[in-house]
C-alpha cells in the first residue's frame, strides 16, 4: 500500500484525499502481531516529458551523429557494428551506472527528476571524456 501525506508544521501528517481511511481500513484486515514494513521518504515526482526529449532527443541522437560523422563502431561478437541509440543507451547505463539511494540499478522508466537529472549529467561528461564531445544542456527547464 503506497500513501501521501503532508507534513505538518508540528511534525505531524495530512494524509492526502481519502489516504486515512484506506491505511486504516487495511490495517483493521490485517491479524493483530502482523509485522509491517513501513518507509517515509519524500515524494519526488517521475521524470518529466522534457527530460525525456533531452536524453533521447538531444543527448543521444547527438553522441550517434557525432560517432556516424566519424565512422565510429563498436564490436559486438568480433563484428564491427555502427553504434545504434540502443548501444548508446547501454552504454551510458554502463559508464554512468545509475542506482538509487539504496544502490538499486536504476533504468530511465524508474527514475525521478532529481535522477534523471543526475543521470543525463553523468552522461554528459562521459560522452565529453570518452570522445571530447560537448553536450550543452539542451534547455535550462530540462532539469
Amino acid at each position: 500500500m503506497k500513501l501521501y501525506a503532508v507534513v505538518t508544521e508540528n511534525g505531524g501528517m495530512n494524509y492526502a484525499g481519502g489516504s486515512l481511511n484506506q491505511r486504516n481500513s487495511y490495517l483493521a484486515s490485517l491479524k493483530p502481531g502482523t509485522l509491517l514494513e513501513v518507509e517515509i521518504k519524500p515524494h519526488r515526482p517521475k521524470k518529466t516529458a522534457r527530460q525525456c526529449r533531452a536524453y533521447f532527443g538531444v543527448l543521444i541522437r547527438r553522441v550517434k551523429e557525432y560517432l556516424d560523422d566519424n565512422g565510429q563502431t563498436v564490436t559486438l561478437m568480433g563484428l564491427d557494428v555502427p553504434w545504434t541509440a540502443e548501444l548508446i543507451k547501454e552504454w551510458f547505463y554502463a559508464a554512468c551506472d545509475p542506482r538509487d539511494d539504496d544502490g538499486e540499478k536504476l533504468t530511465i522508466s524508474k527514475m525521478d527528476t532529481v535522477q534523471m537529472v543526475r543521470f543525463f549529467d553523468e552522461c554528459r561528461d562521459a560522452v565529453a571524456r570518452t570522445w571530447g564531445l560537448p553536450v550543452p544542456d539542451p534547455d535550462p527547464n530540462y532539469r
